[in-house]
């Protein structure tokens, strides 16, 4: 149930930041050429962080029609904004479940991806 290369593109940046501050990360899909998202599909990013670490949110919800919590959300991509605070300095990582649909002309295909988001507090 994980996103295949001919099926789209999962990209998940570094939430970069000075300690104590809060970092962002972006989480995005885009699909293939032949591919497009599935509007309609629950689409739900829960997350959880390490010790050390807050997210301002944990669980992202989006889809049936609406775009909820998206920053993107439409048949050419969706994407997310996970915003997290590092107590100190250091390298950690938030994990986490990120589930959404694809579709191209004959069937929508549901993935389940598990997901990491490197975090680095300065």
């Amino acid at each position: 149930m994980h996103l295949k290369p001919d099926e789209g593109t999962l990209t998940i940046d570094k939430a970069e930041g000075p300690a104590g501050k809060e970092a962002s990360a972006g989480v995005a899909v885009t699909p293939a050429k032949g591919f497009h998202m599935s509007v309609d599909y629950p689409i739900s990013l829960k997350l959880e962080a390490p010790a050390g670490v807050k997210l301002t949110k944990a669980d992202f919800s989006s889809g049936k029609g609406e775009k909820g919590d998206a920053d993107t959300f439409g048949e050419k991509g969706l994407a997310f904004t996970v915003k997290a605070t590092a107590d100190k300095a250091g390298e950690y990582t938030i994990n986490g479940v990120f589930k959404f649909g694809v579709c191209d002309d004959q069937s929508c295909h549901p993935k389940r991806q598990p997901i990491t988001i490197p975090v680095h507090a300065k």
